[in-house]
């Protein structure tokens, strides 16, 4: 009788449902958790293996303008290694973004499936539902901007667009890139109808993705879908004979986020980066930046002030940057004396020893001028990683100069500008009250 009831006891103990633990459907019923779960999706954006490093630096670096500085001697494993594309198999710079870019995707693919699924989603109304929409259509966005950047740097990837727990193979080879884009492509439309403009979404500001984001995001997508690149089977640089289709698409969305008045370009060049250093004053009234990486302490901080940015040597901000330098020649690719960009981009000096004087530097010395440590609230007392300074993903002038290639290319000039008047607003900041010159005016 006794051991009756102890093993009746152990089998009612063991079914009670732990209190610490949280289903899927908890997960998706209420707009907070939804909410919470979308926010983990952009925080796989942030941190220095994605957009607060590798991303725009040693992955987008080893062209005609900046490269990376590392050790002596050289080392394969170092992330020096991939801007001179010479990564050794195992380098972990290589690994830690590969992996974080798929967790987010994962992270995406449960809520792409869970989110439209839920009751919730099912039977809300009114603001409510506005809002689930919008979560719905951020989660597109950010799967679609995760493989995105797999492609740009990996060409063909695996590409799975369901949860792993509902795959019955986990291991299955690359798609071809094309059937991704083309996929992605169709995510993209759908979320640009699903997510507000950016006057709808106050709140968002440029941290979250808004219907003009979405929309230059499928711009971009859509031309590097028309466009040429390095394909796998034939190992030649090649674009498909339909590209003139993908072009159109990016020429309509970016004709819509110019009609729609949302973002415009600051007048103020520097004011751009600035607005990106956390502890210092919006500078972006026009709101140009229409997407950014937000970026707060430890793993998901950014690199960009501390290690690739503006130099400072036993300063107030403490030491840091000239992790990226200039190519010489890059130096000579602005307008002497007319380009405002330049000095931004490339200032010819560096901060040194606490009085934070400055030094001349060396034309082989540049350093990029868009990150500062002195545009943050930190100083030398502040951790490593913890200076929150943010990645623009997608600007207006970006939007403006896509326009105008796809318009050109196209011979369309039905659009709400002409591709001459996109590319010449663009100059036009960039030379401030200075004349555009010959060689640049179309």
């Amino acid at each position: 009788m006794v051991i009756g009831t102890l093993l009746f006891s152990c089998k009612k103990y063991l079914d009670v449902e732990s209190p610490s633990r949280v289903d899927l459907e908890q997960l998706f019923d209420s707009p907070d958790n939804i909410n919470a779960n979308v926010l983990s999706i952009y925080s796989k954006a942030a941190g220095r293996n994605v957009y607060g490093g590798n991303l725009p630096t040693a992955f987008s670096t080893g062209g005609d303008d900046f490269w990376i500085r590392g050790g002596s001697p050289y080392n394969r494993n170092d992330i020096s290694a991939v801007s001179t594309y010479n990564a050794a198999s195992g380098n972990t710079s290589l690994l830690g973004t590969f992996t974080q870019l798929y967790e987010g995707i994962e992270r995406a693919n449960i809520v792409i499936k869970n989110l439209p699924a839920s009751s919730l989603y099912k039977t809300s109304t009114g603001e409510v539902r506005l809002r689930l929409r919008n979560y719905y259509g951020e989660a597109l966005a950010l799967r679609s901007l995760f493989f995105f950047e797999l492609i740009r740097h990996w060409g063909d990837v695996p590409a799975s667009f369901i949860p792993a727990a509902d795959r019955a193979d986990l291991f299955f080879g690359h798609a071809d890139r094309d059937s991704t884009y083309d996929h992605i492509l169709t995510d993209l439309k759908t979320a640009s109808e699903l997510v507000g403009w950016r006057n709808e979404l106050p709140a968002y500001k440029t941290f979250r993705f808004t219907k003009g984001a979405v929309k230059a995001l499928r711009a971009r997508v859509a031309l590097f879908r028309g466009g040429y690149s390095l394909r796998t089977k034939s190992r030649m640089m090649q674009r498909k004979e339909d590209f003139q289709k993908y072009y159109k698409i990016a020429m309509d969305e970016c004709n819509d986020v110019i009609k729609s008045n949302q973002h415009q370009l600051n007048p103020v060049f520097e004011n751009i980066f600035k607005s990106l250093h956390s502890g210092t004053a919006r500078y972006d009234d026009a709101n140009e930046i229409m997407f950014e990486v937000a970026m707060w302490g430890g793993i998901n901080d950014s690199d960009l002030a501390r290690s690739y940015g503006f130099g400072f040597s036993n300063t107030t901000w403490g030491n840091g940057g000239g992790g990226a330098r200039a190519v010489p020649t890059y130096f000579y690719e602005f307008e002497r004396g007319t380009d405002i960009r330049r000095d931004v981009t490339l200032p010819s000096f560096n901060v040194n020893t606490t009085a934070n004087t400055k030094t001349q530097l060396r034309l082989h010395d540049l350093m990029c001028g868009k990150f500062r440590k002195s545009w943050t609230q930190f100083d030398a007392t502040s951790p490593s990683l913890q200076f929150g300074v943010n990645w623009p993903v997608i600007r207006f002038a970006d939007v403006l100069l896509m326009y105008a290639e796809a318009a050109n290319e196209l011979q369309d000039y039905s659009g709400s500008i002409t591709p001459i008047e996109a590319l010449q607003r663009v100059q036009k900041r960039a030379f401030g009250t200075n004349p555009i010159p010959n060689n640049t005016d179309g």
